[in-house]
């Protein structure tokens, strides 16, 4: 294993692990090999699966002991998905951004803007999530029950996210309650209009 995986196969890898005991799941949190590097000392450790999976994005050698561990027990692991070379330079490391814009109202146009706001952030090499373009194709914003789903969904997708940009001439409720998640969530929120600032 001499690549970089991407954070969904990072995740993968540690689901499968847990679900084979390797390592132990503890309220949420997971016993996990660091190889030794940096100020930390090699071993195992109780942390979180989000930091977990960013972490070993960049740990092959994390990376090929769980896999070793795991085809030692008969279980077979091949990631399905690569950091795409271009995707990664010595500068900086590529980010998951969360797209934080309006919906209710003009919601097609809306829609159509959160598009292009995805468009400009995979052109920078990143990686966008914008829930309200995902959920809006098989959810209904105007019912508030599939309303409050899709926020649920968005608020899930969030998690796995580095950073949250804000677009738009004006904050929506739903764009609040976006806010003050992220900053629960110690993500960073980045307006793109300067009058939000």
């Amino acid at each position: 294993m001499n690549q970089t995986i991407s954070f969904i196969s990072a995740m993968e890898l540690l689901a499968l692990c847990v679900k084979h005991g390797i390592p132990e799941e503890l309220d949420g949190r997971i016993l996990m090999y660091r190889a030794a590097k940096g100020e930390y000392p090699e071993g195992w450790y109780a942390d979180d699966k989000v930091e977990l999976a960013q972490e070993l994005m960049n740990d092959t050698e994390g990376v090929a002991l769980l896999i070793k561990t795991l085809e030692d027990m008969g279980v077979t692991f091949e990631p399905v998905a690569y950091v795409p070379p271009s995707f990664v330079t010595t500068e900086k490391q590529v980010k998951v951004i969360c797209v934080c814009s309006p919906l209710r109202g003009d919601v097609e146009a809306n829609v159509a803007k959160a598009k292009e706001y995805c468009r400009d952030i995979t052109l920078e090499g990143n990686i966008p999530i914008a829930s309200h373009v995902y959920c809006t194709s098989f959810l209904d914003d105007s019912v508030e029950e599939e309303r409050q789903a899709g926020m649920r969904i968005g608020t899930f997708l969030l998690r796995f996210c580095d950073e949250l940009r804000v677009y738009g001439d004006r904050l929506s409720e739903g764009m609040r309650a976006e806010i003050i998640k992220a900053k629960e969530f110690g993500i960073p929120v980045v307006y793109m209009n300067q009058k939000h600032i």
